[in-house]
C-alpha cells in the first residue's frame, strides 16, 4: 500500500468512516491474490517449524501386469494396475515429550553442525575421579565438602546462633 496517498483525518471528521472504508478496500485488493506457497515448488520457507515439519513415508508405484492366458485373471474383479506400496520406513523411537528418534545413523555425507560435535567427555573429573566407581561415603564427602568449606559453615552458622539468642534469652536463666 502506498503511504504516501493516506492523509490524516481526525475520527470526529465526518468522512472519516468513508476514508477508512476505502483504505480497507485498498488493502484487500493489495492482498487480495491467492496464497501458492504450498504449491509452488520454488517456494523456500524462512524458517522450519514442527508444526512445519510433516513426514510422509516414500511410495513406489509398482506395475501389476494381467496374464491374458490365465483364466483365473480374467474373471477376477478388475484391480488397480498402479498400486502404491510403502518402502521400508526408517525405524523410529518417540520419547516422552514425543520427540521423534531415528535408530538409523545419519548420512556421512552431511557436515555435522559445530554444536552438535561433542567437545569432550562427560564423566567424572578432579579428585573425584582417583576415587573409582565404588567409592566409601566419607571418602565421596570429603571430596565434596572440604574442611575449609565445612569450617566456614560452622563460622557462620556460629554468628547466626549468636544474633538469635539476644532475641530468645530467658532473663530469669
Amino acid at each position: 500500500m502506498d503511504l504516501s496517498r493516506i492523509n490524516k483525518m481526525k475520527i470526529n471528521d465526518p468522512r472519516f468512516e468513508q476514508w477508512a472504508q476505502s483504505i480497507l478496500e485498498a488493502e484487500e485488493s493489495d492482498f487480495s491474490g491467492n496464497d501458492d506457497s504450498h504449491n509452488d515448488p520454488d517456494y523456500v520457507s524462512e524458517y522450519e517449524s514442527d508444526s512445519e515439519i510433516e513426514w510422509e513415508p516414500e511410495t513406489v508405484a509398482l506395475e501389476t501386469t494381467l496374464d491374458v492366458s490365465d483364466t483365473t485373471s480374467q474373471n477376477a474383479a478388475p484391480s488397480n494396475e498402479h498400486q502404491e506400496i510403502p518402502t521400508s520406513t526408517p525405524r523410529t523411537y518417540y520419547g516422552k515429550n514425543r520427540y521423534k528418534w531415528t535408530a538409523d545413523a545419519p548420512p556421512s555425507n552431511v557436515r555435522t553442525r559445530s554444536r552438535n560435535i561433542i567437545s569432550h567427555l562427560p564423566g567424572v573429573i578432579g579428585p573425584a575421579k582417583s576415587l573409582g566407581k565404588l567409592c566409601l561415603e566419607k571418602s565421596a564427602w570429603e571430596c565434596l565438602i572440604t574442611s575449609d568449606i565445612l569450617d566456614e559453615i560452622v563460622l557462620r552458622s556460629n554468628e547466626k546462633l549468636a544474633r538469635i539468642r539476644t532475641k530468645y534469652a530467658d532473663g530469669n536463666r
